[in-house]
């Protein structure tokens, strides 16, 4: 995740796959408790069986092929299983997997599948399942956001999804009904953990046709075909989507214990913490407030953890005056984070210092933190004497003025995006003078879509990590990437990001990653804000969920108690 996300509910439960650690409170398989609840005065939902969380949106992408963001994933993790998934500590383990092997040139993953397992709509699983899957994600006419990311590892796929070769050239191949081969173009430390992002999802090439292919598949309940831990069962668009346990996962004796889960998308903090004090939720995000004001009452049971996003100013460069990068820096500059720390977002959250955050680990995915490497490349010295100077200087030289910048802050609905961007609107006002400023709340699909067409001035955005590794950030922002909204292109940028994928020495690796995020934020194309911590609520009777960087939200290992 993953992973755009929704900025809702405290920016509540909508985020990536794949997790990070480190940071304090920590990640743990429940989140990092801050307070627990003893007088059990939120008992929860009524059902012995089946709890109701807060998705927050609506999920914009169902298909694990073109998906690209978190809200989505938090529902596709249960519902699909890769060749690996995430344990309760994100340990990458095998899942329609039996075993692998792996080359030792690090370039060849040989995996055994798991014998007797079933689709959703009998059909068995086999090794043809993640052919066709990885084929089709890589065919041009996908035209996922993804493949430009993901075609880095497999040898033919950039080609492939580029329409110059055929997608039967990629490094992918079933030698038997049972075994399935991936070919790498570099050694990838990370990959087992890349085997469980929807992407490299099996896909049933039955359900797919019977569902509508490309147009059709994952639009509605009854249009995918799924193999994991959970069947949904029900989805209302805009208002809940229903999972029910599949009796028949390899491992439902030992996981999914909860019956059925049904996600609710409330996007006002609070109607969802009132539905949570009357017994109709058994999860929900909090705001900064909320979590005081509930950590007063100690009754609840809260939990805190860093997941691992960064949210920023993402800039459209081709908007006069937005095109030159003095302007963007003193955008930036221009924001009083410490205010915005303590009187919007009011939880433990850190100001960001560049745009990778701190919980991830140094480049060869073992030690150090990359963020600590690279040191601070923000400025958020609260200096607004010296943004204005720097606004004035940059719209000068584009032949404007201050009253000639018009911007439009471009984000989803909710209270918590319109909160947070009249902060910004405000200090934009007060600290360099702008007064040509207007907020554009959109659904996050709404919202998506104008991003993908660069219908906005700027978005107050957020990303986290697909794996853990400073380049799940940094290869966003390469010239055309699918995730680069911003119409920035930078050939020397590109060019370290190209090279990291060539590099094998973790040092040398390293000092490419640094030097692409250094000039990232001297371009600023995107300007960082805050690396976010989370706090949300439990009902007494839900234990064991997972909250990480990597799963957003994850029920695989949780009980009712």
């Amino acid at each position: 995740m993953k992973k755009a996300l929704a900025l809702v509910l405290a920016l509540a439960l909508a985020l990536s796959l794949v997790a990070c650690g480190g940071s304090t409170p920590a990640s743990t398989a429940s989140g990092s408790t801050s307070a627990t609840a003893t007088g059990g005065l939120y008992p929860g939902t009524a059902d012995p069986e089946g709890i109701t969380v807060n998705l927050a949106s609506e999920p914009p992408e169902m298909n694990p092929l073109t998906t690209t963001d978190s809200t989505s994933m938090n529902v596709l993790r249960h519902i699909y299983q890769g060749m690996m998934y995430l344990d309760a500590q994100d340990n990458a383990v095998p899942g329609v997997a039996e075993s692998y092997e792996v080359s030792e040139d690090g370039l060849t993953y040989t995996f055994k599948l798991k014998e007797g397992l079933t689709w959703s709509n009998g059909e068995p699983v086999t090794s043809a399942d993640f052919v066709f899957g990885l084929r089709t994600f890589f065919t041009p006419e996908t035209a996922g956001d993804y493949q430009s990311t993901w075609a880095t590892l497999i040898t033919g796929a950039e080609a492939a999804f580029k329409g110059e070769a055929p997608v039967e050239d990629i490094g992918i191949e079933a030698p038997d009904e049972y075994t399935v081969v991936y070919h790498l173009n570099h050694p990838a430390p990370y990959f087992l953990s890349v085997l469980a992002f929807p992407s490299f999802f099996p896909i049933n090439e039955k359900g797919w046709n019977d569902c509508g292919g490309l147009d059709g598949y994952g639009t509605e309940a009854d249009k995918m075909v799924t193999n994991g831990a959970y069947n949904i069962t029900e989805w209302q668009h805009q208002d809940h989507i229903t999972l029910t346990k599949n009796d028949s996962y390899w491992n439902a004796a030992e996981e999914a214990a909860i019956k059925t889960i049904k996600f609710v998308m409330i996007d006002d903090t609070n109607t969802a913490l009132n539905g949570f004090m009357t017994g109709e939720y058994d999860m929900i995000g909090l705001s900064g407030q909320q979590k005081k004001d509930l950590e007063a009452e100690g009754a609840a049971k809260l939990y805190q953890y860093a997941d691992g996003s960064v949210w920023y100013f993402e800039y459209n460069v081709t908007q006069p005056g937005l095109n030159n990068a003095k302007v963007r820096q003193a955008l930036t500059m221009g924001i009083d984070i410490p205010s915005f720390m303590d009187n919007i977002v009011m939880n433990d959250s850190k100001a960001a210092n560049a745009f990778t955050p701190d919980c991830v680990k140094g480049a060869d995915g073992v030690t150090g933190s990359f963020n600590a490497a690279a040191g601070d490349l923000i400025d958020h010295s609260s200096d607004f004497e010296a943004a204005k100077a720097l606004l004035e200087e940059g719209l000068a030289e584009e032949g404007m003025t201050v009253d000639d910048l018009e911007i439009s802050i471009l984000t989803d609905t909710g209270d918590t995006a319109a909160k947070n961007c009249a902060f910004f609107q405000e200090q934009w006002k007060t600290n360099l003078g702008l007064t040509n400023v207007t907020v554009d709340q959109q659904e996050f699909q709404s919202r998506l879509d104008k991003m993908s067409n660069h219908d906005f001035s700027v978005v107050y955005a957020g990303w986290s990590c697909d794996y853990n590794d400073p380049n799940s950030y940094l290869d966003l922002w390469v010239t055309g990437g699918g995730n680069n909204h911003t119409g920035w292109s930078n050939a020397e940028y590109d060019q370290y990001i190209a090279d990291v994928a060539k590099e094998a020495d973790p040092q040398a690796r390293e000092e490419l990653l640094l030097s692409a995020e250094k000039l990232l934020c001297q371009e600023q194309p995107i300007g960082p804000i805050y690396y976010r911590y989370r706090d949300y609520a439990t009902s007494d009777k839900l234990d064991g969920v997972v909250r990480s960087a990597f799963q957003d939200m994850c029920f695989l290992f949780a009980t009712i108690v």
